[in-house]
C-alpha cells in the first residue's frame, strides 16, 4: 500500500470539509472486516554445521532442516525464512492467525517422521549468492548466514547455530520420501498463540523481525529435509505465510497524508489502508461488487480523485467514494 501514496491538496491542515467527513462515512466495512494476505518470504537460507562458517546456501532453490547422514558428514542443517509483514498489512492491524507453508521436495529413504520446530530469531542475517546442489552447502558468499555469521564474512551471531528464541513458535511431523518426493508434499505449520503473537510483534515493532529458525531432529542421523525456498522454479511451491488480520478501526484521528502527516483530509494513502487495495476497474462505469474482490490493484493517481463538482481537489470526498 505504500505506492498509493499521493501529494495532498484540497483539504488543508487539521480542518475538514463536510465533503470529507461524508467520505468517511461511506468507507464500506471501517474497523469492522477481517481480510487475509499470502507473503513470501524476502530472505531465506540454511545455517551448515561448520567451523568456520564456509558455507551457505542464500540463493539455492532449497532451505534444509535436521542432520545430514554419514555419507553427508552427519551435519545439523537450519533453515532460516524472514517475511515482510509491515509492508503489506496495515499498522495497527490485529494478527488473528498465521499459518506457514513448506513444500517438502526431497528426504533421505533412510529417515523417518521427525518433528521440526519454529523458532523467532533474535538477531538480523542475511542472503547472498551462494548455490548449493544439496544438503552439503556451497562456498558463502559476501551477505550470506551461516552457521558463524549473521552476514559472512565479519558480522556473528552471539551463538554458533543462530540467535534464536528456545520459545518453540510451531511444530510440525515431516515424513520422508523416496529420493525428490513426486509429487511434492506440502507442510503447513498452523497457526499457534506464538506463531500469532511473532507476526503481532513484527508489526508492532519492524526492527524486531528477523524471521523464524526452522529446527529439525538434530540427533537422528538421515533427519534432514529439503524444502522448496523463495528461489524454487515452480512459483507454487515457495514458502507461504498465510496471515489473517482484522484492519485498525477508522476514525478523524486516523486520517493522515502521505507519508503519515496529519492533514484532516482522506486521500489515496488513507483509502489504501482501509480497502487494502484498488482495483484495475476504479474508474468503470459498471465496477465490480464488492469492489476490491478479484480486481489487480493499480495505483491511485491524482486524477482519480475529485470534488463535488467533479473538480480535482486532493481530496477523497462522497463523490469520488460513489465512483467506487
Amino acid at each position: 500500500m505504500r505506492d498509493l501514496a499521493m501529494p495532498r491538496g484540497g483539504c488543508l491542515g487539521a480542518w475538514m470539509p463536510l465533503s470529507c467527513l461524508a467520505a468517511i462515512a461511506l468507507v464500506p466495512g471501517s474497523g469492522a472486516s477481517a481480510d487475509e494476505v499470502v507473503l513470501a518470504p524476502f530472505n531465506d537460507n540454511t545455517l551448515f554445521e561448520t567451523m568456520d562458517g564456509s558455507t551457505s546456501n542464500g540463493a539455492g532453490n532449497a532451505v534444509f532442516s535436521g542432520k545430514t547422514g554419514f555419507l553427508g558428514g552427519g551435519v545439523k542443517l537450519r533453515a532460516v525464512l524472514a517475511f515482510d509483514v509491515v509492508g503489506d498489512i496495515p499498522a495497527g492491524s490485529t494478527i488473528t492467525s498465521a499459518n506457514l507453508t513448506l513444500v517438502l521436495v526431497q528426504a533421505s529413504i533412510f529417515g523417518g517422521v521427525y518433528t521440526h520446530t519454529l523458532h523467532r530469531i533474535l538477531a538480523d542475517w542475511g542472503e547472498g549468492t551462494s548455490v548449493a546442489s544439496g544438503g552439503g552447502g556451497a562456498l558463502s558468499t559476501p551477505g550470506d548466514a551461516t552457521w558463524l555469521h549473521t552476514f559472512f564474512p565479519d558480522q556473528f551471531w552471539t551463538n554458533q547455530g543462530g540467535d534464536f528464541d528456545p520459545i518453540v513458535s510451531a511444530s510440525q511431523s515431516v515424513g520422508t520420501c523416496s529420493g525428490p518426493c513426486v509429487p511434492v508434499v506440502p507442510h503447513t505449520w498452523a497457526s499457534t498463540p506464538q506463531m500469532v503473537a511473532d507476526v503481532q510483534g513484527w508489526l508492532d515493532d519492524p526492527p524486531t523481525n528477523f524471521g523464524w529458525l526452522l529446527m529439525g531432529n538434530e540427533d537422528a542421523s538421515n533427519s534432514a529435509k529439503r524444502f522448496a525456498s523463495r528461489e524454487f522454479v515452480n512459483p507454487k511451491h515457495r514458502p507461504m505465510l498465510t496471515v489473517e488480520f482484522s484492519p485498525p478501526p477508522f476514525s478523524t484521528a486516523d486520517i493522515t497524508g502521505p507519508r503519515g502527516v496529519s492533514d484532516g483530509c482522506v486521500d489515496a494513502f488513507d483509502l489504501g489502508a482501509m480497502l487494502g487495495a484498488w482495483c484495475s476497474g476504479i474508474n468503470d462505469p459498471n465496477p465490480p461488487s464488492p469492489p476490491c474482490e478479484n480486481c489487480t490493484p493499480v495505483n491511485l493517481a491524482i486524477a482519480d480523485i475529485s470534488g463535488a463538482a467533479n473538480l480535482p481537489d486532493g481530496c477523497v470526498d462522497a463523490f469520488d467514494l460513489a465512483k467506487l
